[in-house]
């Protein structure tokens, strides 16, 4: 059976363009990628000024940190993505992790994904770019546990394949529960196991 977690999203017209790729507005954190919480607050407070407040579901897949690129793809995309002016720093830090952790074949895609985001190595307008990288090499989500140092968990879906359903839910029906969720995928009783 397939397992599913459910969380919370604020925003606009996301029963329509979930699916499409998701331009990055203000700070992206954790990459460029649909955002989800365990919070319904923090869903309401990304959902004022005409939005909404949606139920995500996703497939389980595979988190950032599980995931090792190897170098010469990570090169590729630096010289393809990353502008020049910030290249030497990039490789200066992607070479001073693998030398650090005695590597020479690859670098974790979270080690990756920090340094450059740390170094603002890739410009907004380059966001479809990395999250597709990302997705090519294996990887579906990131996840943040304690987000702003809250209770608050929060999941960046990079691989779009793997956002199964988006409801709105109205205030009104929003049970005391579901206000905040946990982080667990859970076997979907209406998939059915796939054969091999």
């Amino acid at each position: 059976m397939t397992k599913e977690l459910v969380m919370w999203h604020g925003g606009r017209d996301l029963e329509s363009n979930y699916k499409n790729d998701i331009a990055p507005k203000g700070k992206w954190d954790h990459g460029p990628g649909l955002y989800l919480s365990t919070s319904y607050l923090r869903a309401v407070q990304y959902s004022k000024g005409g939005g909404r407040t949606y139920q995500v579901t996703i497939e389980e897949g595979t988190f950032i940190n599980e995931v090792n690129i190897p170098i010469d793809k990570v090169l590729g995309f630096i010289s393809s993505t990353v502008p020049a002016s910030k290249r030497k720093d990039v490789l200066g830090y992607v070479h001073d992790n693998m030398k650090r952790l005695n590597k020479t074949d690859s670098i974790n895609a979270d080690t990756f994904l920090n340094i450059l985001l740390n170094e603002d190595a890739v410009k907004k307008t380059k966001a479809p770019q990395l999250s597709s990288f990302l997705v090519e090499n294996g990887v579906d989500f990131s996840r943040s546990n304690n987000y702003g140092g809250s209770l608050e968990d929060i999941i960046v879906v990079f691989n779009k394949s793997k956002i199964k359903k988006v409801k709105w839910v109205p205030a009104k029906e929003v049970a005391l529960d579901d206000y905040d969720l946990k982080i667990e995928f859970k076997e979907n009783p209406n998939t059915k196991m796939k054969m091999k």
